[in-house]
C-alpha cells in the first residue's frame, strides 16, 4: 500500500508544472486600489451575516465600498491594506459591488447574496463532470440542466512555502449551463444543484483542491509546528528561499531532459515503423492483461499495434454519417502513452489515471486492414493496461471490439531504460497550500465545508484524525459562522467524504493504509460530540471502482454530501447518513449490533451471515462468518470490523438507500 502514496507523489511530479504564487511583499505605498482575486464577476457572498471586504489602494486613501445600498468608507493603513464590514443581508442580487477611492473605481457585476460553501481536498474533489460521463447517472444528468443560481469558483493550482498569502491566481465564477458543466468538478456540480434546489437562494462553492496532496499540506506551519514530528521539519532552506522552486525545478527538468533524449535514442522502433514497408511480422502476439514487460529492467518504450478490417460497406456508411469523429477508447493504462491511426496521431496522456479517449477523424480510416499503434512510455516500475474498460473503436453504427483473442495486439520493445528521474512535486509540501490557498481566502464567511481527501496519506495513517480535526480548527478560525448555523459549538460543519472502495477485495481480517484512513476518518465525526469540530460522514465506500482510484460517481456521493449539509448546515431533521453502530453484543455464537434510529430503519438482509433482524438490529452468525472468511464482517481483538477492505462488499444500508461507513465496535459480552 505505501506503493500507492509514492506513485501518486511521482505520477503528479512528472506531469504539473504549477506556478508558485508569489509573496505579498510587493505591496507598496503607491499600488492601485485592488481587490482578492475571489472578488469577480458572479461571485456569491454568504447571506444573513457581516460582509467582510478588503483589498488595498495608494496608503492614505480613503476607500467607499457599497452593495445593495449599504456603504461602507475606510482610510488604508501604511501598507495600503483595508478591510469593511457590511451589514447582514438577506439571499438576493444581483447586485453590483462597487470600490472607489478619490481616482480610482472598480465594479463587480452580477453579485449574488447566498450561502457559500468551501470544498477542499485532493484529485476526487477535482474530478471534472467530463471525466464522468460514461456513468449513465452522471451523463443523462448533465444533458440540458441550466441553473443561475449556481455559482463555482475552482482556484487555479498554486503554491508557496515560504509565508501566508495575501491574494492567489484567480479564476471566473462559472454557473451552471448544459456548455459549462463539463469542466466543472463532478462533487461541486451535483452537491450544488441540490443544495440550491433544496434551500431556493444562490449556491457559491469555492473549490479549492489539489490532486495527489496530503492534509499537512493545507496546514500552516505554526498549526503543523505543534505536533513532535514537525518541528524541525521547517528548516529545511526550500521554506526561507523565495528561489528554491526554480532552482530545483531546473534541476528536475535537465535530468528529465537527459533521461528523455537517451531513451529516444536508444528506442529501435520510435524511427522506423512509419517508414514505407516497414516490417510488423517481428512484433510479438501478446496479451496486454499479461506481464509483458521486461521483469529485470521494466522501464522504458513498449510499442503495441492492433489491426482491424472495414469492408467498403462500412466505408460507406462512414462517409454518409454526419459524424466527423470516431471515438477510441483504450481503458487506462500505466504510465504514459502516444496513439496513432494508420500512422497520424490521435492523441496523448502523460499519466496513469485517466481515462483513454481519443477522436480519431473519420477520414484516417481506409477500406481494408486498419492499425492502431500504442507507444506506451513505462516510467516508473511496471507498466500495465488496466483491466474492466472499455477497449474498443466506436464508429458511425458500428462498434469495433479491440480485445478479440482471435486477433490479438502484436509487440515490440523499443528501449529500456532505468526509472525516470523523479520529480520534486511541489504542491505536495507540507503548508505550501495552505499559504497560496487557503489563507489567501481571507474572512470570508462560509455556510459549511465538504473535504474529500485521505488517499495521499495512506502510507501513513496513524495521526491522520488529529492532523485533520487540527486543520479543521485553523480554517474556523479563518472562516466566519454565519449566525444562523445552530451548533453547540457554534461552528459551520465539515462534511468528510470517506474513502470510496478500490484495489482488490480480501477475504478474512484485512489489513491496510486505506482501510485505517477510513478509520481515522469516522474517528473524526465521532469527536464532534466533545470538540469544536463539528462533522459528519458522507460514505463513498460502496461507489468505488477496483480499478480506477477516480470513480465516476460522483453523482451519488454529492448526493450523500447534500443530505449531510441540509441536516447539519440547514437543521433539516432528515436521515442523512448511513446505518451507524452504537452497540454490539455477544450471544452465544451471534453477534447483535444496534444501530442508531437517527440513520434510519435497515434495508432487510440476509446473505448467510448478517441478518437485518429489526428495524435498528443486525445479527451475525459468528459460525458462519469464520467459515466464509469475508472480510466484510471480521472480529479483531474483541472488535467486529465491517467493510474493512480496500475494496470492500458492502451490503448494510438504510431504507434511504445510504451505505453504512467501514466500522469497527467494540464486542461486549
Amino acid at each position: 500500500m505505501k506503493q500507492l502514496g509514492i506513485l501518486l507523489t511521482a505520477i503528479f511530479s512528472a506531469l504539473l508544472v504549477i506556478t508558485p504564487a508569489h509573496a505579498a511583499e510587493n505591496i507598496t505605498s503607491e499600488q492601485s486600489l485592488r481587490l482578492p482575486a475571489i472578488f469577480a464577476d458572479g461571485m456569491v457572498i454568504q447571506r444573513e451575516a457581516p460582509i467582510n471586504v478588503w483589498g488595498w489602494a495608494k496608503t492614505g486613501d480613503w476607500v467607499n465600498v457599497t452593495l445593495n445600498g449599504k456603504t461602507k468608507k475606510v482610510k488604508t493603513g501604511k501598507n495600503g491594506k483595508w478591510n469593511v464590514v457590511l451589514p447582514e443581508m438577506e439571499a438576493g442580487g444581483p447586485y453590483t459591488l462597487k470600490v472607489s477611492t478619490k481616482s480610482e473605481h472598480l465594479t463587480i457585476n452580477d453579485v449574488m447574496l447566498g450561502d457559500v460553501f468551501l470544498f477542499s481536498g485532493q484529485s476526487n474533489q477535482e474530478l471534472q463532470v467530463y471525466r464522468c460521463m460514461d456513468n449513465n447517472i452522471v451523463s443523462e444528468a448533465v444533458k440540458n440542466y441550466t441553473n443561475h443560481n449556481v455559482r463555482i469558483l475552482k482556484l487555479p493550482q498554486q503554491y508557496n512555502y515560504v509565508m501566508p498569502q495575501d491574494d492567489c491566481i484567480g479564476a471566473k465564477w462559472t454557473k451552471i449551463t448544459p456548455q459549462t458543466a463539463s469542466d466543472i468538478a463532478a462533487i461541486c456540480y451535483f452537491a450544488a444543484r441540490e443544495l440550491q434546489e433544496y434551500a431556493g437562494v444562490p449556491i457559491g462553492i469555492i473549490n479549492s483542491s489539489v490532486g495527489g496532496t496530503g492534509v499537512e499540506c493545507w496546514m500552516s506551519q505554526e498549526n503543523l509546528k505543534r505536533f513532535p514530528e514537525y518541528k524541525n521539519k521547517f528548516s529545511h532552506e526550500k521554506y526561507h528561499k523565495t528561489d528554491w522552486v526554480e532552482q530545483r525545478r531546473k534541476k528536475d527538468t535537465d535530468k528529465a531532459a537527459i533521461w528523455e533524449e537517451e531513451i529516444t535514442k536508444a528506442d529501435t522502433v520510435m524511427h522506423k515503423w512509419r517508414n514505407p514497408g516497414y516490417d510488423f511480422s517481428t512484433w510479438k502476439p501478446v496479451d496486454i492483461f499479461s506481464d509483458f514487460y521486461n521483469k529485470e529492467k521494466p522501464n522504458g518504450n513498449y510499442w503495441f499495434r492492433k489491426t482491424f478490417y472495414l469492408s467498403a460497406d462500412d466505408l460507406k456508411h462512414i462517409n454518409e454519417a454526419e459524424a466527423e469523429t470516431a471515438l477510441l477508447r483504450l481503458g487506462a493504462m500505466k504510465d504514459a502513452d502516444s496513439v496513432f491511426v494508420n500512422g497520424k496521431y490521435v492523441g496523448n496522456t502523460t499519466y496513469q489515471y485517466p481515462p483513454r479517449k481519443y477522436n480519431v477523424p473519420l477520414s484516417l480510416l481506409k477500406e481494408g486492414t486498419n492499425d492502431i499503434i500504442i507507444h506506451l512510455n513505462a516510467q516508473f516500475r511496471t507498466p500495465h493496461f488496466i483491466k474492466d474498460k472499455l477497449y474498443q473503436l466506436e464508429l458511425p453504427g458500428k462498434t469495433i471490439a479491440l480485445l478479440e483473442k482471435d486477433n490479438p495486439w502484436h509487440m515490440a520493445i523499443g528501449a529500456l531504460m532505468r526509472p525516470r528521474p523523479t520529480q520534486t512535486y511541489f504542491v505536495g509540501t507540507p503548508t505550501g497550500l495552505y499559504n497560496a490557498m487557503i489563507h489567501p481566502l481571507g474572512p470570508t464567511c462560509i455556510r459549511g465545508m465538504v473535504w474529500y481527501q485521505g488517499e495521499a496519506n495512506e502510507w501513513n495513517p496513524k495521526n491522520y484524525a488529529t492532523y485533520l480535526a487540527a486543520m479543521i480548527s485553523e480554517w474556523q478560525k479563518q472562516f466566519p459562522t454565519p449566525p444562523s448555523i445552530k451548533h453547540k459549538h457554534g461552528s459551520w460543519p465539515s462534511v468528510i467524504v470517506q474513502l470510496a472502495g478500490y484495489m482488490n477485495r480480501h477475504i478474512g481480517a484485512y489489513e491496510s493504509g486505506w482501510c485505517n484512513i477510513r478509520t481515522q476518518q469516522r474517528a473524526l465525526t465521532m469527536m464532534s460530540d466533545t470538540t469544536s469540530i463539528n462533522a459528519s460522514l458522507a460514505t463513498a465506500i460502496d461507489c468505488g471502482e477496483w480499478n480506477d482510484i477516480h470513480p465516476q460517481d460522483k453523482a451519488t456521493v454529492a448526493h450523500r454530501i447534500a443530505l449531510q449539509l441540509k441536516r447539519h448546515a440547514y437543521g433539516e431533521n432528515i436521515v442523512s447518513e448511513g446505518p451507524a453502530p452504537i452497540k454490539c453484543i455477544q450471544k452465544d455464537n451471534k453477534l447483535v449490533i444496534t444501530f442508531s434510529p437517527e440513520t434510519g430503519r435497515l434495508r432487510p438482509l440476509n446473505d448467510g451471515i448478517a441478518c437485518v433482524t429489526g428495524d435498528y438490529e443486525l445479527t451475525i452468525d459468528m459460525l458462519a462468518m469464520q467459515k466464509v472468511l469475508s472480510s466484510t464482517y471480521s472480529v479483531v481483538d474483541g472488535m467486529l470490523r465491517y467493510a474493512h477492505d480496500d475494496f470492500p462488499l458492502c451490503t448494510i444500508y438504510n431504507t434511504e438507500g445510504i451505505a453504512s461507513p467501514q466500522f469497527e465496535i467494540k464486542i461486549e459480552k
